[in-house]
């Protein structure tokens, strides 16, 4: 019963407070876009190259025996 007191309260808050919730989902989401955007042209600006990084490491993998790709 406990439980379903504790469950009962929390979709109240949630109903309550679901502007407040959702238009921070979409400022975290609108961040975390933007940071990686900058985080990607700072490597782009001094030179690491993420996607060759990451080709190579997979070229790595598909040329070891032990996997057979």
């Amino acid at each position: 019963m406990l439980s379903f007191i504790g469950f009962i309260a929390i979709c109240y808050i949630c109903i309550k407070f679901f502007p407040e919730i959702l238009l921070f989902s979409v400022k975290a989401f609108i961040f975390l876009v933007l940071l990686g955007l900058l985080l990607g042209t700072i490597a782009w600006v001094f030179g690491w190259s993420i996607s060759m990084h990451t080709s190579e490491i997979i070229f790595k993998l598909q040329t070891m025996q032990m996997i057979g790709v």
